[in-house]
């Protein structure tokens, strides 16, 4: 049986915090990118289904594909919530 994949909608408490927290773009240093999906790292989903903002990141999909392969640390990640990588503002094409 096929799980069912829950989406955060732009009025989820949990989503506004987690963005908030990473100053809206992928705290990722060399990273940046505005588009953001949710982590789960401690626990990982895997281990327990939750929504603690306490366990989870916002992250941009290819960084967050990479640390779903465990690129970095659950303390590593714990630095990149309490201190975003700082990117400056570049030109962004926006697509309506």
């Amino acid at each position: 049986m096929l799980g069912i994949v829950r989406r955060a909608s732009g009025d989820d408490p949990v989503a506004r915090q987690l963005r908030r927290e990473v100053g809206f773009r992928c705290p990722i240093e060399g990273c940046g990118c505005p588009i953001l999906t949710y982590h789960h790292f401690d626990p990982p989903w895997r281990e327990r289904e939750h929504n603690d903002p306490e366990g989870m990141i916002a992250l941009c999909p290819k960084c967050h594909g990479k640390a779903e392969g465990d690129a970095w640390t659950k303390e590593q990640l714990r630095r990149y919530k309490q201190s975003p990588a700082k990117h400056g503002r570049g030109k962004e094409t926006l697509l309506f």
